[in-house]
């Protein structure tokens, strides 16, 4: 990450061009879509610099070459930082970055209603790009800030070049899906895939399928569910590693059929990579997925649509999502299979239609004729921020302040019994907040800030005891959060929702 402090110069002496920062060597999604924009920024041949964002649980192994010299000299910023990084990466970053400066927020998020959890990262941007026509009316629900439908472009790769042994892919049929643990696995749905995959082939030996999967070490109980419905099937594999990025697509083509029983996607990247290379697909019909897939280049399976639930971990209470029809899946499973001339000639299809309709050249004449309006029609709306966020609103001022420095308060004091919270207070924040600050996917963060404020109440409280003590001789009670606990804000408290209220 860049040093902003003296990489950013004053309003007057911007550039007509685009400053692109996002996570361009995470090994995931955000990563791949953060690649993909930058590759279109560079085909549209608008003038460019790029900063690379590393605040990512994943790997940071992709290769990536910044752009430029640090200094964010152009008057458009593009962020391909999802909604609940934006926050992390302007306090980090500073305000020096934004000021005078037209920001764009390039986002995606899979369900049909945006969290309020985002809501300072709305502040922040001045218009959003997402990757769907679905994703984007997410967003249009909750602000009234401008909206554009910006898909990634869909790349097509050279052939593979290798067998499937060099992959990890066994001979015969084989069925693909691959995805990332810290992307939900209750989204992902391997599962259902499982279950559909069992009921196409109830006896082994037809078929394989092989779930290539990442930081599932990280989500131990959900990699070790997904083996226990695979029920001890030797035709169901699971792969959980990283891989470089060749070599996964190569994984991808090389497969039979990719298939995918999500619930929700913002735009789906290794469908639309298995679709160039014109792999048949099997997949959800339901949202960003949608951009790309048809009836005629893909097998779409039924669903109906279902409230996500609290069970969901980051997604819990937004919105619906898809319940795939696992008894349809089987059946195109098992159509796939034993149509294999149809299937090819779909996918064939599928190659076609990306080349037509989804290829770089297209999205970078796409962003170069947005960027071209914005700069013509609304550069002059851009907010002045000043030093240390003063054009911010008090609540995004404050969740700035929380993120750049959460253990403020915090004792330095180890001994007795309040040092005993005070360490167990730390340990909290290394298992809760810190992956948060990683990666806001990793906690919700009105869970996160109302741990914060616990602590902090608690310590202040201690103060105050020990301020009593020594006045007054009063002796400290054993219990301090509970002569407190009437301070302490819960999420969806009054107090806690005031940190960040919904700009319209």
């Amino acid at each position: 990450m860049q040093d902003a402090a003296a990489a950013s110069p004053v309003g007057e002496d911007l550039q007509p061009g685009v400053n692109l920062a996002g996570f361009f060597r995470s090994e995931n999604g955000l990563g791949e879509a953060a690649r993909l924009l930058a590759a279109a920024v560079q085909g549209s041949g608008l003038a460019y610099t790029t900063r690379t964002y590393t605040r990512s649980p994943s790997r940071q192994g992709a290769p990536f070459t910044d752009r430029g010299d640090g200094v964010a000299r152009y008057d458009v910023n593009l962020l391909a930082i999802n909604g609940d990084g934006i926050v992390n990466f302007a306090a980090d970053t500073g305000p020096a970055f934004f000021d005078r400066r037209y920001t764009i927020g390039a986002w995606a998020w899979e369900t049909d209603r945006i969290p309020d959890r985002w809501a300072g990262s709305l502040e922040i941007v001045d218009e959003i790009w997402m990757p769907s026509d679905f994703s984007r009316a997410a967003v249009e629900a909750v602000t009234a800030k401008p909206t554009f439908t910006f898909p990634h472009p869909i790349l097509v790769p050279p052939e593979p070049g290798v067998g499937r042994a060099a992959v990890g892919l066994p001979e015969g049929f084989t069925f693909l899906f691959a995805f990332d643990f810290f992307s939900r696995a209750e989204r992902k749905n391997p599962w259902g895939l499982v279950e559909a995959f069992r009921r196409a082939f109830p006896q082994p030996g037809q078929a394989s399928l092989v779930l290539k999967t990442v930081n599932g070490r990280n989500r131990a109980l959900e990699l070790e569910r997904l083996r226990a419905v695979t029920g001890g099937r030797t035709d169901i594999r699971i792969v959980d590693e990283y891989m470089t990025a060749d070599r996964l697509r190569a994984m991808i083509g090389l497969c039979d059929c990719y298939d995918s029983l999500h619930r929700a996607e913002g735009f789906a990247l290794t469908l639309a990579e298995a679709m160039a290379q014109a792999r048949p697909v099997i997949a959800t019909g339901y949202s960003g997925n949608l951009t790309f897939m048809t009836e005629a280049n893909s097998y779409l399976c039924g669903y109906h649509l279902v409230p996500v639930g609290d069970e969901a971990g980051f997604y819990s209470g937004s919105g619906r999502w898809a319940d795939p029809d696992v008894e349809e899946a089987a059946r195109l499973m098992r159509h796939v299979f034993e149509h294999r001339e149809e299937a090819a000639a779909r996918g064939a299809l599928a190659l076609k239609d990306v080349r037509r309709y989804h290829s770089l050249q297209a999205r970078a004449g796409l962003l170069r004729r947005q960027l071209d309006w914005v700069r013509e029609n609304r550069l002059p709306s851009c907010r002045v921020w000043g030093n240390d966020w003063a054009g911010a609103s008090p609540a995004l001022r404050a969740e700035l302040q929380l993120v750049r420095d959460p253990m403020l308060d915090l004792p330095t004091r180890t001994g007795g019994a309040y040092g005993a919270l005070a360490r167990l207070a730390r340990r909290a924040f290394r298992r809760l907040y810190m992956p948060y600050q990683l990666h806001a996917e990793e906690a919700g963060r009105a869970q996160v800030e109302a741990l914060w404020r616990q602590v902090i109440e608690t310590e202040r409280l201690r103060r105050r005891i020990e301020a009593l003590e020594a006045a007054d001789g009063v002796e400290a009670p054993g219990d301090p959060t509970a002569a407190d606990a009437g301070r302490v804000a819960r999420p969806g408290s009054a107090r806690s929702s005031e940190a960040a209220p919904r700009e319209p």
